[in-house]
């Protein structure tokens, strides 16, 4: 009977040996698959792209590191990417080294072998998580595109009409210009028509935006107004201002979404941003 008992503890404490979880709560791994779609990683000829769906819970930064399945370290740079809930892409141009302390979901895009089939993700001081890598995974859309259409001056402000494509909401669809080495970051934006007539929404396959820069400080440091723009990886030279009246309620809603960014944290003011209402 002593002898019964004690192979059914033996048997039932190597299953919970088993089922531990290496991460304490800390890490949960929802899935890993080859990768398609935008991504600031380019793969050499040899490799291929894999991404790691994870939720992470009360840790303020993350330090992670792949390892193939002879436990030899993986050397790729990564890219990380804020999902929602259900492990859609908000942000492809997410830090992993938040401040604070909270529980979010991302994914971890990397470069691996042709061929890869298991890794292991290693967050350091934390745990490392057996992963298997299926062939088929969701789809995302390619990194965004802008173009300017045409930009004025309208009192303190310069306001600009720029086209986007495949901006995520939790992106930010606007960009810094500059004159010199003097740097002009927007004050607010707001989603307009293709004429930048009306507020309309648009979606992330193809958005327009006003955005708008204050002029009062950098006239301060930079008497004239901006003339260059970034665009295809280096700076362009600004096309010559065009003669615009916006209206009122653009202005009093580019007014509205001043300071709205990823940092801000103000989720009404940019949701109004992107989705306005008149």
């Amino acid at each position: 009977m002593l002898t019964t008992l004690a192979v059914t503890l033996s048997v039932l404490l190597s299953a919970d040996t088993a089922n531990a979880d290496p991460c304490n709560g800390h890490v949960e791994v929802h899935r890993a698959w080859r990768f398609h779609g935008g991504s600031t990683i380019e793969p050499s000829p040899q490799a291929e792209l894999v991404a790691i769906d994870f939720t992470h819970r009360d840790l303020s930064r993350i330090y992670a590191d792949l390892r193939d399945d002879q436990d030899k370290p993986l050397r790729t740079d990564f890219h990380w990417v804020r999902l929602d809930a259900k492990g859609a892409p908000l942000d492809r141009f997410f830090e992993s080294y938040g401040d604070e302390t909270l529980t979010r979901r991302m994914a971890l895009v990397a470069a691996v072998p042709k061929g890869t089939q298991k890794l292991t993700l290693v967050i350091r001081d934390v745990c490392s998580v057996p992963v298997t890598l299926q062939d088929k995974g969701p789809e995302w859309p390619p990194l965004p595109e802008h173009s300017l259409l045409w930009w004025t001056i309208q009192g303190d402000d310069a306001i600009a009409l720029v086209r986007t494509r495949w901006v995520l909401d939790g992106e930010d669809p606007s960009f810094r210009v500059r004159r010199g080495n003097g740097y002009l970051n927007s004050a607010g934006f707001v989603a307009v028509d293709s004429k930048g007539q009306r507020l309309a929404p648009g979606s992330s396959k193809e958005r327009f935006f006003l955005i708008r820069y204050s002029l009062v400080e950098w006239k301060r440091k930079v008497p004239e107004p901006p003339d260059e723009w970034p665009c295809n990886e280096k700076w362009c030279p600004l096309p010559a201002p065009v003669k615009k009246t916006l209206s009122e309620e653009l202005m009093r809603a580019l007014v509205r979404s001043e300071g709205v960014a990823i940092e801000s944290g103000d989720d009404a003011q940019r949701a109004f941003a992107l989705h306005p209402k008149p």
